[in-house]
């Protein structure tokens, strides 16, 4: 036997493999159209993919943050690869997408009141699980009530109220806007309501009539007869002292300004 006095080298190199991804965040609840960013926070430089299963599937992207805009429940899964080995196991992110809510539609966009009277507002055709907002703006303001029906305050001037739908399974808000609904005034005040219009006293006697629910900016005129007659006060509550006969006091709503 005559064997080669040189043998020749065989080297094998082992490339570590990469550590599973470790995400930013896995677990997504979302609204239909929202923007959901998906991150690995250990990719270290090396290449980051995402699949659509959890073994095999679609490559749907490469890179260690991924905008995605579900409209559907989804998961994706990240996979580290350094170019020879890849991770032992791919990492799961789970989007839950749930659904907007109609915009509101209304019975009226445009509703007339006399002034100092409330407005009745109301949704058309509202869904289940949904609540309904109301409020004093466009964007943002103040919330005025929630519910299908909005009685308001006493209108004194045209005003536009705001109606958003929201749902209760994931806050969901409806696309395109609140809807605004006009409240005007005809010019006319409603009469005012009283805390009686019939009371009995004894001779030289005194009583007290009041104003229910006097709303500010609006002046009380009390007077001696039905039309026109003498005003003998201003005010909410008008004070009768030393009563010795029947008598009658009407009072009437004024504008002031």
């Amino acid at each position: 036997s005559c064997p080669n006095p040189n043998r020749a080298a065989a080297t094998a190199n082992v490339t570590p493999s990469p550590l599973p991804p470790v995400l930013a965040n896995d677990t997504f609840n979302v609204c239909t159209g929202d923007n959901v960013i998906l991150a690995v926070t250990n990719a270290n430089g090396a290449t980051v993919n995402w699949y659509d299963a959890a073994v095999g599937g679609n490559l749907v992207f490469t890179g260690p943050t991924f905008q995605v805009t579900p409209v559907v429940n989804i998961n994706y899964f990240a996979e580290i690869t350094n170019g020879t080995c890849t991770s032992p196991s791919r990492k799961q992110a789970t989007i839950t997408v749930n659904a907007r809510p109609a915009k509101p539609g209304v019975v009226s966009t445009n509703v007339t009141v006399c002034a100092g009277s409330p407005a009745q507002l109301q949704v058309l055709t509202p869904e289940a699980n949904v609540t309904y907002d109301w409020y004093d703006a466009a964007v943002g303001g103040t919330l005025k009530h929630s519910g299908i029906i909005y009685t308001t305050d006493p209108i004194t001037q045209n005003t536009i109220f705001y109606v958003q739908a929201t749902s209760t399974v994931g806050g969901c808000i409806n696309n395109g806007g609140r809807t605004a609904v006009n409240v005007n005034t005809d010019g006319q005040l409603a009469a005012p309501s009283l805390s009686a219009t019939q009371t009995e006293v004894c001779y030289g006697g005194s009583t007290s009539i009041s104003i229910i629910n006097p709303i500010n900016g609006i002046q009380y005129k009390w007077f001696d007869a039905a039309v026109g007659g003498n005003q003998i006060f201003v005010g909410t509550t008008l004070k009768i002292n030393n009563l010795t006969a029947n008598v009658s006091y009407f009072v009437e709503a004024d504008n002031a300004n």
